[in-house]
């Protein structure tokens, strides 16, 4: 889904 893609996305921007 959208959602998991992006969050996803968005959690390794933030571990990194």
């Amino acid at each position: 889904g959208v959602v998991l893609g992006k969050l996803s996305r968005f959690l390794g921007f933030f571990i990194t």
